[in-house]
Parts: structure tokens; C-alpha cells; sequence
């Protein structure tokens, strides 16, 4: 090839390299269809990875271009393979809001010191409490991030409760926690620890209404 001129490509070459464009584009519609679980992303990136190698070797004519242009783009595919592998490690092995394999609920952005902090459960009641001992179902479920004694803690005091809301408003904000954001308080955490912990499963009708008058006598 000539200084200065253009590497001509058969015709041939480019509706070949076009047909496997577009075999490849199908095969990206199949497999986004199946679920491969961690293969999905690899797999994708491997598919769009393969179509851009083409476009850049025939359709741009790297190909046949100056070697230091192929070596700059080599070196960008392995910049880029380098952040999208440490971006899929990260986001592969980050806790989400909520319960964690290790039973410590982590929660992120904008909250209180006390609820920043990892809160470690205990391990969750077989069957159901019997219904005379509501202080055994509190000290369960509840005496994590609630007390009696007016001071903070992860959850709002109940000191007084029983005063200041009836027991229809009590039952509501335990079967719907995140119906009342209570202001300083993070959103989802009671929600998310009661049905980790297996309270609605486990606490019965007679046994909710027991709970629910004893906290309201206090």
C-alpha cells in the first residue's frame, strides 16, 4: 500500500464482517432472554465487545492503519476491561440496604450515627410466642431499637406510647412501618428487620394484640 493511500476492502469482506454484525446482534437478543446468572454480564460484554473489535479492525480500517493507532485502542479495551472489572468486583460483593448473609443490617446515606451503625440481630424465634408473654415477644422483636425509657436509640422510644396514639395506630405502625417516616429516622429498617427476623410469620393474631396492649401499658 502506498504512503498516503487508502486500503481498499472487498466488498466481499464487508458484507461478511456485516452478516456476523448481525449474527451477533441476535445473539445478544437470545441471550438477554436466558438467565445465566453470573455469566449474563460477562457474556454481554463479550458479545459487544467481539461487534466493536470488528467495526474498529474492518469498518475503520485499523487493520490495515498504522500499528501505533491498533496499540492505542488495544491499550483502552484494557483500560476499560480494568474499571468494568473492579466496577462488577464492587458492586458484586457490596451489602444492600437490609440484611446481610452475615445477619447485620447495613445501612446507607443520610441517617443518624445510631442508625449508621451495623446492627447486629439476634437469631430469630422458632414458632409462634405464646400469647401471654408479650414482654418475651418485645425483648425478641422490638428491644433492639426501642425502649421505654425516653432515651434514643435506633428506633424511637416508646415511653408513653399508649397515651399518645390507640392501639389501632400502634398496630398500623408495626404491620406498615414505612407508612410514617418518623423524622431522623431511616426509612425501611423496621420493615426490612421484622421480616428478616420473621415476626410476621411467626407473631399471630392473639399474639399481635397482646404485644400491642402490653406496649401501650407501658
Amino acid at each position: 500500500m502506498a504512503a498516503g493511500h487508502h486500503h481498499i476492502i472487498p466488498i466481499r469482506t464487508l458484507g461478511f464482517v456485516f452478516g456476523v454484525l448481525i449474527m451477533l446482534t441476535i445473539l445478544t437478543v437470545v441471550t438477554s432472554r436466558i438467565d445465566l446468572g453470573v455469566l449474563n454480564v460477562p457474556l454481554a460484554l463479550a458479545i459487544a465487545g467481539g461487534k466493536a473489535l470488528l467495526v474498529a479492525l474492518i469498518f475503520m480500517a485499523l487493520k490495515y492503519d498504522n500499528p501505533v493507532n491498533a496499540l492505542v485502542l488495544l491499550l483502552g479495551v484494557v483500560f476499560a476491561v480494568v474499571f468494568l472489572t473492579l466496577t462488577l468486583t464492587d458492586t458484586e460483593l457490596r451489602g444492600t440496604l437490609g440484611i446481610t448473609e452475615s445477619g447485620t443490617t447495613i445501612l446507607e446515606g443520610g441517617h443518624t450515627e445510631e442508625a449508621e451503625q451495623a446492627v447486629e440481630m439476634p437469631a430469630p424465634a422458632t414458632g409462634t410466642l405464646p400469647v401471654a408473654n408479650p414482654e418475651e415477644t418485645f425483648e425478641t422483636y422490638c428491644a433492639l431499637c426501642h425502649n421505654f425509657t425516653g432515651e434514643t436509640a435506633v428506633g424511637p422510644t416508646l415511653m408513653g406510647l399508649g397515651d399518645r396514639q390507640p392501639s389501632d395506630s400502634i398496630r398500623a405502625s408495626i404491620m406498615e412501618p414505612d407508612a410514617v417516616i418518623i423524622s431522623g429516622y431511616p426509612p425501611q429498617l423496621m420493615s426490612t428487620t421484622l421480616n428478616a427476623m420473621g415476626f410476621y410469620s411467626k407473631v399471630d393474631d392473639a399474639s399481635m394484640d397482646t404485644l400491642i396492649a402490653w406496649i401501650a401499658s407501658q
